[in-house]
């Protein structure tokens, strides 16, 4: 795993989120998914459609991104897809949003 992509585990979401307001919460699970339950300020980019959607994010090229999605494999992807489009503050919320529940 490259050093660029972090791990970040359900018990520090919170706080990370506190310290970091210009972040982005993305969730890169199904749209079904998403609707029966999500994090709190999430953006929705499912991981099929990551490339395509990639400019509605750009502003957050350098800025923090905790990627989530169930368990942390979809999200990890999306973390390497991002990374190799640039992106420099990447984090894997491990474990997914099953964490929380």
């Amino acid at each position: 795993m490259n050093n660029m992509i972090k791990q970040l585990f359900a018990n520090e979401l919170q706080e990370f989120l506190l310290n970091n307001p210009d972040g982005l919460l993305l969730d890169v699970r199904q749209p079904f998914e998403f609707e029966e339950i999500s994090l709190k300020h999430a953006k929705l980019i499912p991981l099929g459609e990551l490339h395509q959607r990639l400019p509605e994010i750009l502003e957050y090229k350098h800025k923090p991104v905790i990627v989530y999605c169930k368990a942390g494999v979809r999200s990890m992807t999306a973390c390497k897809i991002l990374e190799e489009d640039g992106f420099s503050n990447l984090y894997n919320l491990n474990e997914g949003i099953i964490a929380f529940y």
